[in-house]
């Protein structure tokens, strides 16, 4: 039964406690939702663990695009085909497109992953920064994604070369020039992420990524009717041309549908790493932080979960259809299906040949020259690209992010006039 009971200290009668009965499962469930939903989702996101599922959901745009399209996801090299002229591959408008796109979505779901840039950042340094960069990342034919997740999960002795001098001097770099100094003044557009935000986030990005497949997949299958026809025949040669082209027509849209949504995923797996945030990236780079512990060791984390993912699926998936393609004519890729042999939307890969020497002046100089940059900006070209949807918000952010952009495509232009 239940008894009142004296108060010791104030001597009054006090009502018997009432305990929530968790032996009902029912009970203990809502009890653990409600915990989890206004307690753990709302809190902050431990910023290595936030690093991992992003590098997660970039490794899987990177090993999707290797599958899928057969190429390399590399953004230098997608932006530096925009500056050579080549408006017409819809592709990489499209991918363009989806980085913004992947950018907007990334400020609505972890609007804490940008900060505006400080009044310390000055327009000199984005100058500089920008136009070093973008020469640096066309002379060394890539940057952190493209060396860095797409080469080195292929074993690459040139992007494990690239990115180790890439590395170094963005560390030399950012130490002398402070960088991380440059960027601490300025606060995040938002909160801090939350747990919710950062799950979100790499649920969006990877059900995008899935759905990616599952259309690639199906859309790449060869119709064995075309090869059925009697090519000696004139009416069957012309009924297999027209399916050809009315073929290539479906792919063509499947592939910009395709491309666009790899961006949007690779852009949101941006923001949920914070590699968005140039004080993050300079705060890795500035070793001069290690000393009074203001060193953030994310970035490290974006890396390992990118290839945690991206390298198994090129060794054991990739690569295996890769060498199957190559031992195949042009005739035999196009009578087998999507699932045997091939990227499936395309007839044959893009991606550089791994035993390519790494003793390449240009190859390093060009990383050298990208990681000077990288180290005093804090901006490689995706997170370039990302930051404009975020713009606007903080003091100078409109004229910092605008400077950059532009020197880097002029860096890339001349890069590519001085070919």
């Amino acid at each position: 039964s239940r008894t009142k009971r004296r108060d010791r200290s104030t001597g009054v009668l006090q009502e018997p406690a009432t305990y929530l009965n968790c032996s009902s499962p029912r009970v203990l469930s809502l009890a653990m939702s409600d915990l989890m939903t206004h307690d753990l989702l709302a809190q902050p996101a431990h910023p290595f663990v936030a690093a991992l599922l992003g590098g997660i959901v970039l490794g899987s745009a990177v090993a999707f695009r290797m599958y899928a399209v057969g190429g390399i996801l590399g953004i230098s090299g997608l932006t530096g085909g925009l500056v050579k002229g080549k408006h017409a591959e819809l592709e990489r408008i499209a991918f363009f497109g989806g980085l913004l796109t992947g950018g907007v979505l990334g400020f609505g779901i972890v609007p804490g992953h940008l900060r505006p840039f400080a009044d310390t950042y000055s327009i000199y340094r984005a100058l500089l920064a920008g136009s070093a960069v973008g020469f640096g990342t066309g002379l060394g034919s890539g940057c952190t994604s493209g060396h860095g997740i797409g080469g080195l999960s292929r074993f690459s002795p040139r992007s494990a070369v690239a990115v180790a001098t890439f590395m170094l001097t963005g560390a030399v770099s950012a130490s002398l020039a402070s960088s991380a100094a440059a960027t601490v003044q300025a606060t995040p557009l938002g909160a801090v992420p939350t747990w919710g935000a950062v799950l979100t986030g790499t649920a969006i990005g990877l059900s995008i990524l899935l759905f990616n497949t599952v259309l690639a997949r199906f859309a790449g299958k060869r119709d064995g009717m075309i090869h059925a026809l009697d090519p000696t025949d004139p009416v069957g040669r012309q009924l297999a041309l027209d399916a050809k082209m009315l073929r290539e027509r479906q792919l063509g849209v499947v592939r910009v549908t395709v491309e666009f949504l790899t961006a949007v995923a690779f852009g949101l797996g941006l923001c949920v790493s914070s590699m968005s945030d140039p004080y993050k990236v300079a705060s890795f780079l500035d070793l001069t932080g290690i000393g009074t512990n203001t060193w953030d060791a994310s970035l490290a984390f974006v890396m390992g979960g990118a290839l945690l993912v991206a390298t198994p699926i090129f060794q054991f998936i990739v690569r295996q259809k890769l060498e199957r393609c190559g031992l195949r004519t042009a005739v035999e890729r196009e009578q087998v299906e999507a699932c045997d042999c091939c990227a499936p939307l395309v007839s044959t890969y893009d991606i550089p040949a791994v035993h390519t020497t790494w003793k390449d002046k240009k190859l390093i100089v060009g990383s050298a020259i990208f990681g000077l940059g990288w180290g005093a900006g804090g901006i490689c070209p995706g997170p370039g690209i990302v930051s404009i949807t975020g713009v606007g918000a903080g003091h100078g952010s409109v004229v910092v992010i605008g400077a950059w952009l532009i020197t880097f495509f002029l860096g890339q232009y001349l890069r590519f006039v001085a070919a």
